[in-house]
């Protein structure tokens, strides 16, 4: 390993550096930390990584012109899972953490139950945004999954690979028409007077959808329970990236989001 680095920035391949005459017996590993708030030490790279995603590169030795040897992108992160190479074929999973040990994949969940859960098109600040909702009780992954307020668009919005969603959580997208700014933006905006908003397979195949009219300044609206048919309006809870919640608890929800109408005699 001696001389070999790792780095964050292709344009800056020697941004940590392993130590002279450093080697890695067979079978064995090395383990180093990611901290960004501690300094570059012989175990800790002194940078971080986004858990929205990047990319990770190890590079040869300065002598032979930091050549490029590995590389991994990776996409939406979910807290205490890692992302490893599973045997037989050395392909990349999500994975137990297993620092220092053999690599176990985690079990994944159907991406078919996925649900479009929640919406804001006309936000009082900030980006438009949408919420997909994991019912199933294992992960997800979305990698290579497509998202769309047109299908009929070529220019759909492809989920990064290596991107996931946690057991009975919830992810949430910005609609911001910037998808440079990350896994978690997409290509689109929502119009505030009536939308579609789509979740299609890497084989376009849909597996849900979502239409709806004008919407109301500061007010979002989607599905209540999570993940059920009743669509209600949240005045007072919008609640990205977490469980939807009635304004008005104990009261039924039309699919207009107001309460249905009674009478005491």
């Amino acid at each position: 390993l001696s001389d070999m680095s790792l780095s964050d920035d292709p344009a800056l391949p020697r941004k940590w550096v392993f130590g002279p005459e450093e080697q890695l017996e067979a079978g064995q590993y090395r383990v180093l930390g990611a901290d960004s708030q501690l300094p570059a030490s012989a175990s800790n790279l002194g940078f971080g990584f986004n858990a929205s995603g990047e990319t990770v590169y190890l590079f040869a030795s300065a002598g032979e012109a930091s050549r490029l040897i590995d590389s991994l992108a990776f996409g939406l992160q979910l807290p205490g899972w890692s992302v490893a190479r599973i045997e037989p074929d050395g392909s990349w999973a999500l994975a137990q953490p297993t620092r220092g040990g053999a690599n176990i994949a985690a079990a994944l969940g159907d991406p078919a139950r996925l649900r479009i859960n929640e919406w804001m098109a006309r936000p009082l600040a900030g980006d438009d945004w949408f919420e997909i909702y994991n019912p199933e009780p294992r992960p997800v992954a979305l990698g290579g999954l497509h998202l769309s307020d047109d299908p009929s668009r070529r220019d759909m919005s492809t989920i990064p690979p290596l991107s996931f969603i946690g057991a009975g959580d919830y992810r949430v997208f910005q609609a911001d028409d910037h998808p440079e700014n990350g896994a978690d933006h997409v290509a689109f905006k929502l119009s505030a007077e009536g939308d579609l908003i789509g979740l299609y397979s890497a084989e376009l195949r849909q597996i849900d959808a979502i239409e709806f009219a004008a919407q109301t300044a500061g007010i979002s609206q989607g599905r209540l329970p999570d993940g059920s048919d009743t669509i209600a309006f949240f005045t007072l809870h919008p609640s990205p990236a977490a469980p939807n919640a009635s304004d008005s608890p104990g009261l039924d929800l039309d699919m207009d989001g107001l309460p249905d109408s009674w009478e005491i005699a």
